[in-house]
């Protein structure tokens, strides 16, 4: 059995369980995924939602386990063995043993590189299939970015990274490059904003006469985002986890992604761990 401890926000578990399933599926066991670490908002998330939505993998490969005070007691009363069996990352780096780990594991860390799962990724894009995360009332956003020719998914993360000492790295020029550079790749391209701080992005990315997504205060506003970021034809997207999956979720033929050119400021993050199939880095400094 492999057991993965979530931590982080939506992208970070996406990583953390297509890993844990990569690893299952080469070993024909299960998955367990422990939340515990998690605020309640995000532990609802996990357990409510995350069924609604029919994360269909075979039922051999993954269950979730509810019982957060069974997971709280079992951590307390087989930590030993637990810790025996746990593999914590020590590194953003890729590191091949992951890929030659057991199938009685416990896996603690973020695994943020395609590689961990590339064999299984056709399963996943099936499986982790955003289309079914809509409702209703964001149909009518749906519908605009299928029925143009060309729309490309931009996304801004913006409230917590501007203070941030690592990740502070997106800034406007970033984004003025991309968008010429789609531009010439992407004639007549139309563009679609997903951001935590849609009121900048209004005044900023007004020249573009965007869809401007804000789905604040709707239940789940997250996976709607980012089930329409992957809707779109191509994207621009920002050094997050968020944005990184609402790309490679992206089952358009002859997709475009342009990245930034660096994930971190002090560049502890390697931007090869970011690498997918159709993605070009631009520049996040001038030269």
């Amino acid at each position: 059995m492999i057991r993965v401890r979530l931590k982080g926000r939506l992208g970070n578990h996406l990583f953390q369980v297509a890993t844990a399933l990569a690893l299952a599926d080469r070993h024909r066991t299960s998955v367990v995924v422990d939340p515990c670490d998690l605020p309640e908002v995000t532990s609802d998330l996990v357990f409510t939602r995350l069924p609604v939505l029919q994360l269909d993998f075979p039922r051999h490969l993954a269950s979730v386990a509810g019982n957060l005070l069974w997971q709280r007691v079992a951590g307390r009363t087989t930590g030993a063995i637990l810790h025996r069996r746990t593999f914590r990352e020590s590194s953003p780096a890729f590191d091949p043993a992951v890929l030659a780990l057991p199938g009685d594991v416990w896996l603690d860390g973020f695994f943020q590189d395609e590689r961990y799962f590339r064999p299984l990724a056709a399963s996943l894009r099936e499986w982790f299939g955003p289309a079914r995360w809509l409702d209703r009332a964001s149909l009518p956003q749906l519908r605009y970015i299928l029925d143009q020719p060309a729309v490309v998914g931009l996304h801004v993360r913006r409230t917590d990274f501007l203070v941030h000492p690592v990740f502070n790295v997106c800034g406007q020029d970033y984004y003025t490059r991309a968008i010429r550079l789609m531009r010439e790749r992407v004639p007549g391209a139309r563009f679609a904003i997903f951001s935590d701080d849609p009121e900048w992005c209004s005044e900023h990315f007004a020249a573009l006469d965007p869809l401007l997504v804000d789905n604040r205060g709707q239940p789940y506003a997250m996976l709607t985002d980012l089930a329409l970021l992957s809707a779109c034809h191509h994207q621009i997207i920002a050094n997050s986890s968020f944005s990184w999956w609402g790309a490679w979720l992206n089952a358009h033929p002859g997709r475009q992604v342009l990245a930034p050119d660096r994930w971190s400021v002090d560049g502890s993050i390697p931007i090869e761990t970011k690498f997918m199939a159709g993605m070009t880095t631009v520049a996040t400094q001038a030269t």
